[in-house]
């Protein structure tokens, strides 16, 4: 790129464009709406998660007293006398009314446990609440459990609750490998990725069309390079994005904080987050040039089109393009040298996902990643000039819709 992209008028539009965006109400609006979204959204579905497992575990206790009536057929005598409470199950019971008896409603719930445990426990229960079919299943596994649990040893009683912890160490290249702690920081830049393109992807272009609706654009290139404008907006843009991710990450761990003094959280272990440079490096590379990529691709989509209604339309194809391949990485990440993976990482549009997602799994290859790397960049270059002349263009055809035949026009006119 020549000097003209980044000249003297570059720092003038960089805080033009931040100025404008942060004044805007709905930037603030969008700001803040997400985190306390997510925030109470999770609040509640932790809250709800929390009574609704209080409930399930009040109203099984409720069915083992003297609360309801529960009756208890236990054909291989497979339950320890000692696990049943006096009182609590009526087991002096005729197998031929068991069922007419819970269907009357003289019976709560009848649980009959077969002589073969191969087959299935039955249960009749009368349909009171929405818990109803897991109370009873939680109420006969209880005893079935606690039952064993008399007869085997403390080793024994592990194995059958399949409660035996593990402890896995990994090597890689002679040296010890920690695969999920590897992931960790590779991870979180593939996470970013997504939710700015997702979330923040078609800002750029709507703000490139208003510009072109308000006239603002034939205002700048009377005095400022194209390039000079396409590339402050863009470098804007992301700074924009980053400044709202920053502000993402503080709120999220201050919720956290202030959220592990009401309810239970895991806790964060740091010690097992493994720093790998070369993974780091590349999905940090790959996170930029990839950013930049569809950011000059979103504002060439802008500058073409006429209007914020046929801007929206073609949103739809980047995306497909960038996400599309999410939809078979469990095959990739299996087999990362298959010709599949090879392809997909290597086309520009499809690549960002590919490379972030294998290279967190630690199945990239490092050719495949610098090879993919230079591509995206020298696609990131076309699109950057492609949109700067778009721009150009776009401005003095507004209302128009923008052909690529209109681009190749004007460049023969130059040269004659």
């Amino acid at each position: 790129m020549s000097k003209s992209t980044f000249g003297h008028n570059f720092g003038t539009i960089f805080r033009f464009e931040i100025i404008r965006t942060i004044k805007k109400p709905s930037f603030w609006i969008s700001l803040l709406a997400l985190p306390l979204a997510l925030g109470l959204i999770t609040l509640i579905m932790t809250l709800s998660g929390i009574s609704a497992d209080n409930d399930i575990k009040q109203k099984q206790q409720e069915s083992i007293n003297n609360d309801r009536k529960i009756a208890l057929l236990d054909k291989g005598g497979l339950v320890n006398p000692s696990a049943i409470k006096s009182g609590a199950f009526i087991t002096d019971i005729d197998q031929e009314t068991i069922l007419d008896q819970v269907k009357s409603g003289k019976l709560d719930a009848a649980i009959i446990i077969p002589q073969d445990l191969t087959k299935s426990v039955k249960i009749y229960a009368n349909n009171k609440d929405w818990f109803s079919s897991s109370i009873y299943e939680m109420t006969a596994s209880t005893l079935l459990a606690s039952s064993v649990s008399t007869n085997v040893s403390n080793n024994e009683r592990i194995i059958l609750s399949n409660q035996v912890k593990f402890e896995t160490e990994q090597f890689k290249d002679g040296k010890h490998y920690d695969l999920v702690g590897s992931m960790i920081i590779p991870g979180i830049f593939l996470v970013l990725f997504y939710l700015i393109i997702a979330t923040y992807g078609a800002q750029i272009l709507n703000a490139t069309v208003d510009e072109k609706e308000n006239r603002i654009t034939e205002i700048l290139l009377t005095t400022v390079n194209a390039k000079t404008v396409v590339s402050a907006k863009i470098i804007a843009f992301i700074t924009l994005i980053f400044l709202q991710a920053l502000f993402l990450i503080i709120v999220a761990l201050i919720g956290y904080i202030i959220a592990r003094n009401f309810i239970e959280l895991p806790g964060i272990d740091l010690t097992h987050i493994t720093i790998n440079y070369q993974q780091i490096a590349i999905a940090a590379t790959t996170f930029i040039v990839a950013l930049l990529m569809y950011s000059s691709m979103f504002t060439a989509i802008g500058a073409a089109a006429p209007s914020a209604k046929e801007a929206s339309q073609f949103v739809s194809i980047p995306m497909i393009l960038l996400f599309a391949p999410l939809y078979f990485v469990a095959s990739i990440i299996t087999n990362p040298d298959s010709t599949i993976a090879t392809v997909v990482s290597l086309i520009p549009f499809t690549a960002p996902i590919i490379i972030l997602v294998l290279n967190a799994a630690g199945a990239l290859s490092l050719t495949i990643a610098l090879v993919s790397i230079v591509i995206m960049a020298i696609t990131t270059i076309i699109l950057f000039i492609l949109a700067s002349k778009v721009f150009q263009l776009g401005a003095i055809d507004y209302g128009q819709r923008f052909k690529l035949s209109t681009l190749w026009n004007k460049r023969n006119k130059v040269k004659s």
